[in-house]
């Protein structure tokens, strides 16, 4: 007996450890009178809506499951064994049953759980010292409750009839093999199998549950990178590590933060009177918050969602890419989320994630899904003003309206700006002065003296003075201690270190301290570390995207003299960072930005980097580039492979999709005056329209408005050129966005992006070059899109499979939902054929291969109190009760019979006094016109 109470006591002590408290407490005490008592309940409600389901489909399930308990109860309590099953029963069938689709579809799982369930009463005797069979009886429990556990689960969130039909989707193969161990359960205990027949039984069980496990984590990890994919966010992670990287020289920055009132409150998950929190001042201020959060996530459970909005970067200072961000932080910590984010990734037809509407829809959906969440957003007021508002107006409503107030807290960060302030009235504020901030900076500014110190041997007077006058200059802002101190550190002698502490010299504001930074980069000794860094600098400053180490590597490498990429020679062997010092940063997957969008309004307007004269030298560098050999659609595999191997593509990407841009905006700066600095305009532009045309375009076709912006250079022989080439450009690219839209250099780029492929992936390549030689010239991700929209063009892929899974979903977007059906990877080209698919493949709209039709309610019976006979209509009821009684109204002329019902009289005389009738027709007519009063046949005569 004691093994049998073990045996049960494992199986629902697993159970309880993933129930709530709450869910603890509402199922101990239940029984089966209760769940009775609920379905009648049910059913008295279906009835007054006459929405009746036919109930008695679980009547079977009721009746196994108490035989069950009966047989149990011989060897322990089977109260306090089946309360979990009847309380999640009760909770699952009361809250289905507000929705007739999930209702019916719950029905049919219990009648088919019933017919895989056996009636235990009959084999009583055979439980009785047999600890074998008693073991199936524990092994059907934990079935039971496997169930049960899935379907609380669906059933438990608030947004469980958006998220029905993907999760309960999802766990149908599940459900599958619960149903056939509880198959397997009934043969071996109407069988009464011996004890090598169970033991084979479970053994095969537990290959069965191995192998369906590793089938349903490939799955899954299938599923998790197809919606990654599509989702294509911004990884806030890697801006959370850089952030928290800086501070872990001196852990304690920030702490003063949790002292404050409002953020104790915030981060109290009991306190409801701070749920939206403004923290105006200074950007990165929440890095430190999140930190603390991410710290408590494992240990309370609590969700923190966080995102860091970046002025110069597209992809962080939009609402979608807030929304991007933050649904990939959802699904990493709910992967219960993964089915709905899947059925969407899927049926949306779109590669990635593009409309705001739909992102909008899904992040409000997940939000309302889950537990208690924090949401930090750092920089609000380096977006646009209408992404602010779509960013706040989102969170704030959302907050606002949740039906349990506290479940969801915004946190919001930034500069106070009027339209800021509106959209966060309601909000509890947290003003942050150089006070809250000057600690941590003191102890920023102290850790790098003491760098400082070892580097050039300065007194502790100086070092004191150093500090005194950055905490006064500072206002508060860690960028500008971070400017002057990387600065003071960067000199290369005493004697250039004493001249920044100059009174003169020493920075005071940001203009200043972004002043002594460009004048020791653009001021250097050496000249080539100077021409190199204005030249990284303008080129940074004008790029259509970030660029990366390695492309800017090959960007140095190109002799447009010699026509070749000579990586050997012309590379940089000292970092960018060096170069350039604290006015950039390198950021994970090594793209190269200024250190804040402040850098190039300074650079800018300072004159030191001259827009026109930068977007002149990338649009000659980039034509003259692609006019290279290596370009050339005739090379062959032989000489493609040894330029592949010398580097020679390393900037193919960047200066495939934008020579064009900075062609045109070069236009916007040209002036007839001017020409004399722009000689190399001519030749280039003339060269590269006589290496790839403009195609079948005429001179007619071009613009008016476009000409207009050449006035500077209508006279030259190279305009015409300059404007078909941009028109054949950009109307190709618009009409075709594969690779092939590109021209001849699409075709070069297709073929030795497969080249690179084959060379990376082969062990028995003949070239001497190393993989890690071509990943410092290509960079990691070599498997990339051929769609030159995509930002995946650039960006790529680590492997062939990915970006496979990934070019499907352009070529066929358009995929079907059902998951035994092959076109759930491989889809359709427009939504048109999926429809079609659906209709002859799927016919149910919903996919449910186990759904059953709606139950026809039967017609209401009206039942005679004095004979067996019923009626459809109360009508019909009311004239046969009058066949009991003694009244009979209608009586025959002819004869002396009598009768109830006029139509019975009727047809008496039909049938026996037809003859009578006849004969007296004739009397009757004109005893009937007699019976008129005469004025009215005068009236019918007149």
């Amino acid at each position: 007996m004691a093994t049998a109470q073990s045996a049960f006591d494992d199986v629902l002590s697993k159970f309880k450890s993933r129930l709530s408290k709450k869910e603890l407490d509402d199922f101990k005490f239940s029984s089966l009178d209760d769940v009775r008592v609920s379905v009648v309940a049910i059913q008295e409600e279906q009835g007054r809506r006459r929405t009746m389901m036919n109930l008695t489909r679980i009547q079977a399930f009721l009746e196994a499951m108490d035989q069950y308990g009966k047989v149990i109860e011989v060897f322990l309590n089977a109260s306090s064994v089946l309360c979990f099953v009847w309380g999640p029963m009760k909770f699952c069938l009361q809250v289905a049953s507000g929705w007739a689709e999930s209702f019916d579809i719950l029905l049919d799982a219990y009648k088919q759980l019933a017919e895989n369930l056996p009636l235990l009463q009959q084999f009583q005797a055979l439980f009785e010292n047999n600890q074998q069979m008693i073991g199936i009886l524990s092994l059907i429990y934990k079935d039971i409750l496997e169930f049960h556990l899935s379907a609380l689960r669906v059933f438990k969130k608030p947004t469980w009839k958006q998220l029905f039909r993907s999760t309960w989707k999802d766990f149908r193969t599940k459900f599958q093999h619960i149903l056939d161990d509880l198959r397997s359960h009934k043969a071996l205990v109407e069988s009464q199998a011996n004890l090598l027949q169970i033991e084979e039984a479970r053994v095969e069980r537990e290959k069965v549950r191995e192998s369906f496990a590793a089938i349903e984590e490939a799955e899954r990890d299938k599923k998790y990178l197809a919606v990654r994919t599509w989702l294509s966010s911004t990884k806030a992670t890697l801006d959370q590590e850089a952030a928290a990287g800086m501070r872990k020289d001196y852990p304690n920055t920030g702490r003063w933060i949790f002292n404050d009132p409002v953020i104790k409150d915030w981060m109290n998950p009991s306190s409801t009177l701070s749920n939206i929190v403004w923290m105006k001042g200074i950007p990165g201020a929440a890095s430190r918050v999140i930190e603390e959060r991410l710290r408590l996530q494992p240990m309370d459970g609590v969700s923190t969602l966080f995102f860091y909005c970046k002025y110069l970067d597209n992809e962080r200072r939009t609402f979608l890419a807030v929304a991007r961000s933050m649904l990939s932080q959802l699904l990493d910590a709910h992967d219960d989320l993964l089915p709905y984010l899947y059925d969407q990734c899927i049926s949306s037809g779109q590669v990635s994630l593009v409309s705001g509407q739909t992102s909008l829809e899904l992040l409000k959906t997940c939000l309302e899904s889950v537990g208690q969440t924090y949401i930090v957003v750092d920089g609000i007021d380096e977006c646009e003003i209408p992404e602010r508002k779509a960013i706040l107006s989102f969170f704030t409503s959302l907050i606002e309206n949740d039906v349990v107030p506290g479940r969801l807290r915004g946190l919001f960060v930034s500069q106070d700006e009027n339209d800021i302030r509106k959209l966060l009235r309601t909000a509890s504020v947290l003003r942050l002065t150089e006070d809250h901030n000057k600690s941590d900076i003191e102890a920023y500014t102290s850790h790098w003296l003491n760098k400082i110190s070892i580097k050039f041997g300065i007194s502790a007077a100086t070092s004191t003075h150093i500090k005194t006058a950055i905490l006064n200059g500072c206002d508060g802002m860690f960028l500008f201690a971070k400017l002057v101190l990387t600065n003071l550190h960067d000199q290369v002698s005493n004697e250039k270190f004493y001249q920044e502490l100059q009174p003169d010299t020493f920075p005071k504001g940001f203009e200043q301290a972004y002043g002594r930074i460009v004048a020791r980069v653009y001021f250097n000794q050496k000249d080539g570390e100077r021409e190199t860094a204005q030249k990284l600098l303008g080129w940074i400053v004008c790029a259509k995207r970030p660029l990366k180490w390695h492309e800017i590597q090959g960007a140095v490498s190109i002799n447009t003299e010699t026509q070749v990429v000579d990586f050997h020679n012309r590379q940089l062997h000292t970092h960018i960072r060096d170069l350039c010092g604290s006015l950039i940063d390198v950021l994970p997957g090594d793209r190269v930005q200024l250190v804040h969008e402040t850098a190039k309004s300074y650079l800018i307007h300072n004159k030191h980097v001259e827009a026109r004269t930068e977007e002149y030298r990338l649009a000659i560098l980039t034509m003259k580039y692609l006019s290279f050999d290596c370009f050339d659609p005739d090379v062959s595999e032989e000489n493609m492979t040894d330029h592949l191997t010398r580097g020679s593509y390393a900037f193919q990407d960047y200066s495939v999709m934008h020579w064009i841009d900075h062609l045109e905006e070069l236009l916007r700066y040209l002036e007839a005056e001017d020409m004399d600095n722009f000689s190399l305009l001519g030749p280039s532009v003339n060269a590269f329209y006589d290496t790839y045309g403009a195609g079948e375009l005429r001179e007619d076709e071009i613009p008016i408005e476009l000409r207009r912006k050449c006035g500077a250079i209508e006279e030259t022989d190279y305009v015409e050129h300059l404007l078909l080439l941009i028109i054949n450009a950009r109307k190709s690219r618009a009409a075709d966005d594969q690779i092939s839209g590109l021209g001849d250099i699409g075709e070069v780029i297709g073929r030795n992006r497969k080249l690179l492929e084959t060379l990376g992936g082969s062990s028995n390549s003949t070239t001497t070059t190393s993989k890690g030689q071509l990943e410092l010239y290509y960079g990691l991700n070599w498997n990339k899109c051929p769609r030159h929209k995509c930002p995946y063009f650039y960006e790529g892929f680590p492997n062939a499979t990915r970006r496979d899974n990934h070019v499907n979903r352009h070529e066929k977007p358009f995929c079907c939902t059902e998951l035994s059906c092959p076109r759930i990877h491989h889809g359709f080209s427009t939504e048109k054929e999926l429809k079609k698919h659906m209709a002859l493949q799927h016919p149910d709209p919903a996919a449910f291969a186990w759904r059953f039709p709606k139950i026809k309610q039967p017609a209401q019976k009206h039942r005679c109190p004095e004979c067996p006979k019923e009626f459809t209509r109360a009508h019909s009821l009311n004239i046969h009760l009058k066949t009991h009684g003694n009244k009979r109204e209608y009586g025959c002329p002819y004869c002396s019979k009598s009768f109830v019902r006029k139509y019975d009289r009727d047809r008496h005389e039909e049938n026996l006094h037809s003859d009578k009738k006849t004969q007296t027709g004739s009397v009757s007519a004109t005893a009937a016109a007699s019976m008129v009063p005469t004025s009215e046949i005068a009236v019918a005569e007149g």
